[in-house]
C-alpha cells in the first residue's frame, strides 16, 4: 500500500488512500469517492432534509460515521423514577465489536 518511491519518498496507492486518509480531499482524484449520507423526506429521493460528506478514508472515519448515523436515528425518552433516558428505536451498534469482528 505505502512503496518507496524513487525520488526517495513514498508512494501511496489509491486503496491505501481512500482507507486511512485523515483528509481525502487531499487525494485529487479519490476526492469523489467520500463517503455521503444523505436523509430524505419519505420514501422519495426527491426531497433532501440533510447531507452530509465525509472528510476522512473509509477506515480511518468508519467510527464517526456510525455515531453520525446513530445520532440522526430516532430515539423515545423514558421516564423512571428519578431519571430520564434516551432509549434508542433501533440498536445502536455497541462499542468496541469492531475489534472482535473476523
Amino acid at each position: 500500500m505505502i512503496t518507496r518511491g524513487e525520488a526517495g519518498g513514498w508512494n501511496v496507492t489509491n486503496l491505501a488512500a481512500a482507507l486511512f486518509a485523515a483528509n481525502i480531499g487531499n487525494f485529487g482524484t479519490l476526492e469523489r469517492k467520500a463517503v455521503r449520507v444523505i436523509q430524505y423526506r419519505g420514501k422519495s429521493r426527491v426531497d433532501t432534509l440533510r447531507e452530509q460528506l465525509g472528510q476522512k478514508g473509509y477506515a480511518s472515519g468508519f467510527a464517526a460515521l456510525i455515531g453520525y448515523i446513530n445520532g440522526r436515528l430516532p430515539s423515545n425518552e423514558q421516564i423512571g423514577e428519578a431519571f430520564r433516558t434516551e432509549v434508542p428505536v433501533y440498536r445502536n451498534w455497541p462499542s468496541g465489536s469492531l475489534s472482535r469482528m473476523h
